[in-house]
């Protein structure tokens, strides 16, 4: 059968095959009545027509262009039956009619993550607050770092311990270094720069055992395993988000 004689019997297609499919398959797990799903939208409440916010974010995934929708968009202003449509059009038709479709989808979206986000991030913001608590308050660290900076000064500017003034600080990286500074003539094999810190804290604190050092820094353990390149990156996606809701407000406002 020819073109036009196939359409009059599925139904007028005014969308590219492969966006109807992505559409089509999307909306048949969904199985909600697209109309109420419009209204739902024109409102923005959620609640008109409930719809998680995975679902709403599949959608809003193979939601096509205005461009590809605009033929639908036409078939709708001229007035025309929707019984003319195929399938997956028809079901279409009434959310094409609702002004900013895809912004809209994409608040309702962001209205069911966004609680889950910021607990997460305010979970993760205070790990690392106590984290910090943690490094600030070792006495443990602090008698290190005390060894650590008159040993810096000693090494590469033959500071004395008695001339506090003229010394100079050092980045997290020295620390870092520490056991590659290996001794020609030690007590055992592999002896480096953090083993004999080690023995001048023990010299210092004869009393000290490992398990007190591991109280005091339980905290940084868990927030180790937290990315701070991750953190920064969900940031930058909830200052996005944030602008997007502020913008869609105002032509709101305007509309």
């Amino acid at each position: 059968p020819t073109r036009r004689a196939t359409s009059s019997l599925i139904g007028l297609e005014l969308l590219p095959h492969s966006v109807a499919q992505n559409l089509a398959i999307v909306l048949a797990k969904l199985r909600i009545d697209t109309a109420q799903l419009a209204a739902a939208l024109a409102q923005l409440d959620p609640t008109v027509c409930m719809i998680s916010a995975e679902e709403a974010g599949r959608l809003c995934d193979v939601w096509p262009t205005p461009e590809l929708l605009q033929p639908l968009a036409d078939y709708a202003t001229r007035g025309q039956e929707p019984r003319g449509l195929r399938d997956v059009e028809r079901q279409v038709l009434p959310l094409v009619s609702l002004p900013r479709m895809g912004p809209r989808l994409r608040l309702v979206v962001l209205s069911g993550r966004l609680d889950d986000q910021v607990a997460e991030m305010m979970g993760q913001l205070s790990q690392l607050q106590h984290a910090c608590k943690g490094l600030r308050d070792s006495s443990i660290l602090r008698d290190v770092m005390t060894i650590v900076l008159v040993l810096f000064n000693y090494v590469n500017f033959g500071t004395e311990t008695a001339a506090r003034e003229d010394m100079k600080g050092f980045d997290v990286q020295t620390l870092l270094r520490l056991q590659e500074t290996r001794a020609t003539r030690s007590q055992f094999s592999g002896f480096n720069m953090l083993h004999f810190v080690v023995m001048q804290l023990l010299r210092q604190r004869p009393e000290l055992c490992i398990k007190r050092l591991g109280l005091e820094l339980d905290p940084v353990h868990a927030a180790a395993r937290i990315s701070l390149a991750r953190m920064r990156q969900d940031l930058a996606l909830l200052r996005g988000d944030h602008a997007f809701v502020r913008s869609e407000l105002q032509e709101h406002r305007h509309a």
